[in-house]
C-alpha cells in the first residue's frame, strides 16, 4: 500500500510516496526531491558620503545596496526597500531613489536574478527635514513589501529562507 508523507525542512526537502511497512506502519524507500529556490540577501548596505540638501527642506543621504541570491533558481523581480527605527521606536519605510528607475520611492529589478548572480543599486535616501539632528538605523530589505496591499507573506519571491533578506542595521546622522 502506498501512503503520502510530506515533510518540509528549511531546505525545502520534500519526502513524498514510499511503501508502508504493514507491521510498523513506517514508510520505507522513499523518494527524496529537492526542490530549486531563489534566496536573496543583501550582502552590503553603506553610507556612501555625507548627507545634503534636497528640495523642499529634505535630506538626501547617498547609499549603495548590494543584493546576492544565493539559492539554486533565478528570483522573480522584486523591489528594494529602506526601512529606518524612528526616535519614537517605530519603523517606518524611507523612499530610496535610483537613478533610471520608473518608481521612486524603491528600486525594482528590471529582470530575474539568477542563481548566483548580484545587482548593485546607487542611490539616495530621501528623509523628511524634521528628522535633522537625528541618527537613525536603517536596514535595507531584499524582496520588500514595503507599501504594498494584499501580497503573500513571502512578498514576490517566494524564496528557501524568508527571514535573512534584511541587512546588518546602520546608523545614518541627519545633519
Amino acid at each position: 500500500m502506498k501512503s503520502l508523507l510530506v515533510l518540509s525542512f528549511s531546505l525545502m526537502t520534500i519526502i513524498c510516496f514510499g511503501q508502508k511497512n504493514k507491521p510498523t506502519g513506517v514508510v520505507t524507500n522513499p523518494v527524496v526531491k529537492q526542490v530549486r529556490m531563489p534566496d536573496l540577501i543583501v550582502t552590503n548596505f553603506v553610507q556612501t558620503g555625507a548627507p545634503l540638501a534636497g528640495t523642499s527642506g529634505s535630506i538626501k543621504v547617498p547609499v549603495t545596496v548590494t543584493v546576492k541570491n544565493v539559492g539554486q533558481a533565478p528570483a522573480a523581480i522584486f523591489k528594494v526597500g529602506i526601512d529606518y527605527q524612528h526616535p519614537n521606536g517605530q519603523i517606518y519605510p524611507v523612499m530610496f531613489t535610483v537613478s533610471g528607475q520608473s518608481n521612486a520611492y524603491y528600486p525594482f529589478t528590471s529582470s530575474p536574478l539568477a542563481a548566483g548572480a548580484v545587482l548593485t543599486y546607487q542611490g539616495v535616501l530621501v528623509f523628511p527635514d524634521r528628522l535633522r539632528g537625528n541618527t537613525l538605523s536603517a536596514k535595507a530589505i531584499a524582496d520588500s513589501c514595503s507599501g504594498d496591499e494584499f501580497m503573500e507573506s513571502y512578498c514576490r519571491v517566494k524564496e528557501s529562507s524568508e527571514t535573512n533578506n534584511s541587512s546588518t542595521a546602520i546608523n545614518i546622522v541627519l545633519r
